[in-house]
């Protein structure tokens, strides 16, 4: 079933853990997603060393995707009763018991804070 494999693939991406090395001290391991927040931060900058469960460390800059996956807007399932977040639909909301076929959606634009993206044009592009 396709859809099946889709939900394994996301489960499999979901897990990964992420290490991200500061000075002397390493911060990890981390989900996909508190990577990307940290990318958004200003934290994790092109030259940060970063690393994939027990994989070698590299410069964010070189792990394709990862600045413009922090750059794409998150989207959220939310119940539309009582605005709880919601891991999957359908579902029965965890807060109010509702049953969710269809979720409230919620779009966030994401941004990078500071110079992380690693972009030098000065915003006069036309």
């Amino acid at each position: 079933m396709e859809l099946k494999r889709q939900t394994n693939a996301t489960r499999s991406i979901r897990m990964a853990q992420w290490y991200v090395q500061r000075a002397s001290d390493v911060l990890g391991p981390l989900s996909p997603e508190d990577l990307l927040a940290l990318v958004r931060s200003g934290s994790v900058k092109p030259d940060t060393k970063i690393r994939k469960q027990d994989s070698g460390w590299l410069a964010a800059s070189e792990v394709g995707g990862l600045f413009e996956a922090a750059m794409r807007p998150t989207i959220e399932n939310r119940c539309p009763d009582c605005d709880r977040l919601l891991d999957h639909v359908p579902c029965l909301c965890p807060k109010c018991g509702r049953r969710v076929q269809i979720p409230r959606i919620r779009i966030i634009e994401n941004t990078i804070n500071g110079d992380a993206g690693g972009d030098s044009s000065n915003g006069n592009n036309r």
